[in-house]
C-alpha cells in the first residue's frame, strides 16, 4: 500500500510489495551501478517516479488485520509483526488455530487428510434393492427426482407418501417420481425381508444398501441416494432430498425451480433450502463434541468451530449437475454422520454455495390449507398427519390470495 514522503510515493517495506516483470528489468539495470544507494525501499521510490510507474493500492498488505480480524487472513497476502523465527512460528500456529474458529472455515484447517473411503463405500453402499426402471424414459425427461429417506420399517409411512405429495407424477408440466432410500434394518428378519421385498415388486421405488439403518448412517444414505442417481438417473434436471415426516409441495418447487430457470438462475451448481449457518442465530451449525450425544463428531473427524453454511437436512434441492462431482469428493472426505453439514462440507469443496429460501420450513408452522399452499415444505409431520394436511392442501373448495413463487 503506498505512503508517501514529502515528494514522492512509495510502498514500504514492511508490507511487501509486488513489481512485475518490466519494473523489475529496469531495476536490475539500475543496481549494476555500485554508486546506487543499496537500500530496496529508496531506491524504489525515486526510480518509481522518475520512471512514472503506476502504484496499485491494495488493502491485503496490511499489518493490522491480521491481528484484529484472523478469518480474514485469507483474503490477505502479508502481515507484519512478528519478528524472528520463533515469532514467526508463533503467529503462524495461533492464527492457523484461530482460523478454524471462522464461520466459513478452510477445509484443509479443519478436516483430516489422506482419506479414502473407495473400499468401504463399495461395501456398505452394495445394493440389496437397486431399482432402475424409475428413470428409464429419458425421452420424457425426469425434473425432480426426490429421494426420501425411510427405515426399511416403515412401510405405512411410504404408503401415505405414495397416496400424498408423490402420487401426482406431472406437475406444471414436468415429470417428478420419488425413490426411497434405506438401509438394513436393526430387527432385520426374514418376514421383514420378505414384506420388503412384496413393497418392492409392487412399487418398484425402493434402493436399499448394506450398512445398518440408523441416526448416524444417514450419510450412508445420502450417498447411496445420490450414488443411485448417477448411475441411474443422471438425466435428471433436479434431485430433491427429504426425510420421511415432511410435507412436500411439489407445485411451488417445481414454480420456483421454473421461474428462477426463467431468468437464466438456478441452472447449474444449485443447492436450495433452509440454510444453516453460524450467521443466523440458534442455526445448528456448531459440531457437537459432546461424547454421549448423537450429534457427537470427535475432533479427529471434524477439527473447527462451526461447519461451512448448509441446508437442512429435512429437505432441500440440488441441480442434478453436481450429483457426479458430490459423490467423488464423498470417496476422499471423511464421513461425519451430520448428513445435512456433510453436504455442506462437500458443496464447498466443490465451489457450490447453498441459497436460503424460508418456504423449506423447518418445524413448527401453521398447518391451513393457505400456509400448506404457500409452503415447499413443511417438517415434523408424521404418517396419520400426513394424509389430514394433504386432504387440507387439497381442498378445492378453499382460494388462497398467495402463493410463493
Amino acid at each position: 500500500m503506498p505512503e508517501s514522503d514529502e515528494s514522492h510515493p512509495f510502498c514500504p517495506d514492511r508490507n511487501g510489495y509486488v513489481i512485475d516483470s518490466g519494473a523489475g528489468n529496469e531495476l536490475t539495470e539500475v543496481i549494476k551501478d555500485p554508486s546506487v544507494a543499496p537500500k530496496a525501499q529508496e531506491l524504489l521510490r525515486h526510480l518509481a517516479h522518475e520512471r512514472d510507474w503506476t502504484f496499485v493500492i491494495d488493502n491485503a498488505y496490511t499489518d493490522t488485520e491480521f491481528v484484529k480480524r484472523p478469518c480474514a487472513f485469507r483474503a490477505m497476502v502479508t502481515m507484519n509483526g512478528p519478528e524472528g523465527r520463533d515469532g514467526l512460528v508463533q503467529a503462524w500456529t495461533n492464527h492457523t488455530r484461530r482460523l478454524r474458529e471462522c464461520i466459513n472455515p478452510d477445509l484443509d484447517l479443519v478436516l483430516p487428510s489422506n482419506v479414502d473411503n473407495r473400499l468401504y463405500l463399495q461395501r456398505v453402499l452394495a445394493a440389496k434393492f437397486d431399482n432402475y426402471d424409475i428413470c428409464h424414459d429419458k425421452f420424457r425427461g425426469i425434473f425432480i427426482i426426490a429421494l426420501v429417506n425411510t427405515p426399511p420399517e416403515a412401510g405405512e409411512t411410504r404408503k401415505a407418501i405414495r397416496s400424498t405429495w408423490c402420487k401426482q407424477r406431472i406437475i406444471l408440466g414436468m415429470f417428478i417420481r420419488c425413490v426411497f432410500v434405506m438401509g438394513v434394518s436393526r430387527h432385520d428378519s426374514q418376514k421383514m425381508r420378505d414384506r420388503l421385498r412384496q413393497e418392492f415388486v409392487q412399487y418398484g421405488d425402493i434402493v436399499q444398501g448394506n450398512f445398518v439403518d440408523s441416526y448416524k448412517n444417514l450419510t450412508l444414505k445420502l450417498i447411496l441416494g445420490l450414488k443411485w442417481v448417477t448411475k441411474y438417473c443422471s438425466h435428471a434436471t433436479y434431485v430433491y432430498k427429504g426425510d420421511a415426516d415432511v410435507f412436500v409441495n411439489f407445485r411451488n418447487i417445481v414454480s420456483l425451480l421454473v421461474s428462477l430457470r426463467n431468468r437464466n438462475e438456478s441452472l447449474d451448481k444449485f443447492y436450495i433450502g433452509l440454510l444453516q449457518s453460524a450467521s443466523i442465530r440458534f442455526s445448528p451449525s456448531i459440531p457437537e463434541h459432546r461424547l454421549y450425544s448423537r450429534y457427537h463428531v470427535p475432533d479427529t473427524m471434524y477439527y473447527g468451530r462451526f461447519y461451512p453454511p448448509y441446508c437442512s437436512g429435512g429437505s432441500y434441492v440440488i441441480s442434478a449437475d453436481v450429483v457426479p462431482q458430490l459423490i467423488q469428493e464423498a470417496l476422499t472426505t471423511v464421513i461425519i454422520n451430520i448428513e445435512d453439514a456433510f453436504v455442506g462440507i462437500l458443496a464447498k469443496k466443490i465451489g457450490v454455495t447453498p441459497v436460503d429460501h424460508q418456504g423449506f420450513r423447518n418445524y413448527g408452522g401453521k398447518h391451513d390449507v393457505c400456509s400448506l399452499r404457500n409452503a415447499m415444505t413443511v417438517h415434523g409431520v408424521g404418517k396419520s398427519e400426513l394424509i389430514k394436511l394433504w386432504r387440507v392442501y387439497t381442498d378445492k373448495n378453499v382460494v388462497c390470495k398467495f402463493n410463493f413463487s
